[in-house]
């Protein structure tokens, strides 16, 4: 049996080699102060240039790179569209075929100088919209339909503006549609089935014009000539040459009394020059002038006066007797 002494060394000496192993060592921390206190071997100052010449230096490198980089791509998208392009032309995708409809006053000329495309081209190259806005440029067409028609055709529809009147302005006559817009200037010649009108403002007025005379149709449709007066009134010219003031005010009533009257009494029908509806109360003919009487030759002999004798007239030789 262990003497109690011995027992008491050997628990004391493990108990001392615990302690010494739990007890934190001084090692780590004076060499963690060693590296505190060592100076480093490049300044801070140095290490900020490096570094922002690395930056600089990183983004030279990819812009060069994305210059040539961007060129390649550039130049391939170039021609797979060039590519993209013929192949509708290869596959025998191309104008062959251009159908206009409504075409009246338009020149074929004009159309085609709009559509600015010829036999052969690539149809897909071919802009609807900007053709449609060139033809819709040309004083005619109001307004104009443009499609591409696969395989190979070019479809257009043009609505052309509808010449009511010729404006006399002047020496120059001009065509109105109608909404009042002069169109051009023409030759009054080609386009004596419109109805004439003048004055002032008058293309303003057609409009109107062409509601008053479609109220009362069985004068409306003799109107071959209107004058605008003093930007107020109208004076309508029949195809017979009766002039036919019409008021200010309530045009429509006037005519269609006018109207009545004739069918009563043949009024247009008498030897007048002018009829004044100008008075809400009366109407006023105004008759034409007698026709002058022809005009006599004195020199010439009286009827039934014989020639004086010695004179004859053969084949334009003139001889006497004696």
């Amino acid at each position: 049996m262990p003497a109690v002494n011995d027992i008491d060394v050997r628990a004391r000496k493990r108990a001392a080699a615990a302690r010494k192993m739990a007890a934190p060592t001084d090692a780590p921390r004076r060499a963690s102060t060693a590296r505190r206190t060592q100076k480093p071997l490049v300044p801070p100052i140095a290490r900020k240039a490096a570094l922002a010449f690395g930056i600089i230096a990183l983004a030279a490198g990819a812009g060069f790179g994305g210059y040539h980089s961007w060129r390649y791509v550039s130049g391939a998208f170039t021609e797979m569209r060039g590519a993209l392009l013929d192949w509708p032309q290869m596959a025998g995708m191309s104008v062959q075929d251009i159908s206009v409809e409504g075409r009246s006053l338009v020149s074929k000329e004009a159309v085609l100088a709009a559509l600015d495309i010829r036999r052969g081209d690539p149809l897909l190259q071919f802009d609807p919209q900007a053709a449609r806005a060139r033809l819709e440029s040309i004083e005619w067409v109001e307004a104009a339909i443009v499609e591409r028609r696969l395989p190979d055709g070019i479809y257009v529809k043009l609505t052309e503006r509808n010449a009511v009147a010729l404006w006399q302005r002047g020496r120059d006559f001009i065509l109105i549609d109608q909404q009042g817009r002069q169109v051009r200037t023409v030759d009054p010649n080609y386009y004596g089935y419109l109805p004439l009108i003048a004055g002032t403002g008058a293309p303003e007025q057609i409009t109107a014009l062409s509601l008053l005379l479609a109220e009362v149709p069985v004068i409306g449709r003799r109107v071959r000539a209107a004058v605008w007066v003093g930007q107020r009134r109208w004076n309508l010219t029949l195809d017979n040459m009766v002039e036919v003031q019409l008021p200010e005010e309530d045009a429509a009533s006037a005519l269609k009394k006018l109207a009545e009257l004739d069918a009563k009494q043949q009024l247009l029908s008498r030897d007048i020059k002018t009829v004044d509806l100008r008075l809400p109360d009366r109407l006023v003919l105004q008759p034409n002038p007698p026709a002058e009487p022809p005009a006599i030759d004195k020199n010439a002999p009286a009827a039934g006066k014989p020639k004086p004798p010695g004179r004859t007239s053969t084949s334009g030789v003139t001889s006497g007797q004696g």
